[in-house]
């Protein structure tokens, strides 16, 4: 199926807009351009998901508790301000957040609820496909949960996700694109000798 046409150049079927004349002063952002009532109704892709990066910080929370995992606070609001910020110093301070995401994504259960989660909030943002990016390596535990068990799980939540919204209605009579995804296997040569 493929998405209605919008007409740039003149009248599409829910906008009117015109190209600036060369010569105008303009935002040099396109999303300045479109109401924004359009771009929350258009359906939108998402090329470059981190699922780690992507965690619901209550889900995290939730996870560490079950598994006995510590975290600098179990408060969301803590958590937004203290580790996952707005703005970081650096790229170190940024990458601390990951290694409390991968601790608790080490079961195929926790895989499969963050997956599915992460759907639905793409789908909820008006996201009609995505693609999904991870390094299996990060979550597999070797002996316990293999690089397979990992990519079975954040699968399985994916699809749990699409089947339910691409069984709605206006999914179903063509009047919504259906909700689709990809997954991007980030592979990591040096990670461990055993993964070379």
């Amino acid at each position: 199926m493929t998405p209605p046409h919008v007409d740039i150049e003149g009248e599409g079927p829910s906008l009117k807009y015109s190209k600036p004349n060369k010569d105008e002063e303009t935002d040099s952002s396109i999303a300045g351009e479109f109401p924004d009532e359009f771009l929350r109704r258009i359906p939108k892709t998402d090329l470059h998901c981190h699922l780690d990066g992507s965690i619901r910080i209550q889900t995290l929370i939730d996870l560490c508790k079950e598994q006995n995992l510590e975290l600098p606070s179990y408060d969301v609001e803590e958590l937004k301000t203290g580790l996952f910020k707005e703005k970081y110093n650096n790229l170190e301070e940024y990458l601390q957040c990951f290694m409390y995401t991968t601790a608790a994504l080490r079961q195929t259960d926790a895989l499969e609820r963050v997956s599915y989660e992460f759907a639905v909030d793409q789908f909820n943002v008006g996201v009609r496909y995505f693609e999904v990016r991870f390094a299996p390596q990060l979550f597999a535990i070797p002996g316990t949960l293999t690089m397979e068990d990992v990519l079975k799980s954040v699968n399985k939540g994916l699809v749990r996700a699409t089947k339910e919204y691409n069984s709605h209605e206006a999914v179903e009579s063509g009047d919504e694109p259906e909700y689709a995804y990809g997954i991007i296997v980030c592979a990591m040569r040096y990670f461990q000798p055993s993964f070379s």
